[in-house]
């Protein structure tokens, strides 16, 4: 997943999208997206939240 960011970071169609993510914020995002992704590839209770109205607001 962090090789996944590093590249979408610089990606000049879609990087822009995450450019207002920085510093500690950026750490609470990664924090995030690995509870989301534990949850739904190992069935685990990691994740508690509704990724649907995250990314609507968007």
């Amino acid at each position: 997943m962090n090789t996944f960011y590093q590249k979408v970071m610089v990606d000049e169609r879609i990087g822009y999208m995450f450019s207002h993510i920085q510093g500690s914020h950026w750490q609470k995002y990664l924090e995030k997206m690995y509870r989301f992704w534990e949850s739904n590839i190992f069935d685990v209770d990691s994740y508690q939240g509704n990724p649907m109205l995250q990314h609507i607001e968007v």
